[in-house]
């Protein structure tokens, strides 16, 4: 009895060579929240992914370029949101340029800059016009 329950303990490599099997895997984590995130938090540790990502320009700028998909995620998961722009301001800490045009960005938004000043009144970031 033993033996045959040990044959049918099949590993995740032979799980996953099965199309099916690894369909409804796929499947279900994608439908599943907490589970698609963690899929993602792994895929940005991982070189192999990002660098599938970065093959897939096409993909990414068309998810990127549905603003209201990206606006529709970051508000109903903030970790997703935190790990969004904790990304970016990775990217703006290597690349000058990015970091000036988004500086550029947030100085003409009226709304941010507004932000900006009440956080500097309460001293929690650059006041405006400090003396």
């Amino acid at each position: 009895m033993i033996t045959g329950c040990t044959d049918q303990a099949k590993s995740t490599a032979e799980i996953l060579q099965d199309g099916q099997r690894r369909e409804e895997i796929m499947v279900a984590i994608s439908k599943d929240h907490d589970m698609m995130n963690e899929m993602m938090e792994q895929m940005m540790k991982n070189d192999h992914a990002i660098q599938m990502m970065e093959g897939h320009q096409g993909m990414i700028g068309k998810m990127m370029g549905n603003r209201q998909m990206i606006m529709n995620m970051m508000e109903k998961d903030t970790a997703m949101a935190k790990m969004m722009m904790d990304n970016m301001m990775g990217i703006m800490e290597k690349d000058s340029t990015m970091s000036n045009l988004m500086g550029g960005m947030m100085m003409g938004n009226k709304h941010m800059m507004s932000m900006m000043q009440q956080m500097g009144k309460s001293g929690g970031m650059m006041p405006h016009n400090r003396q």
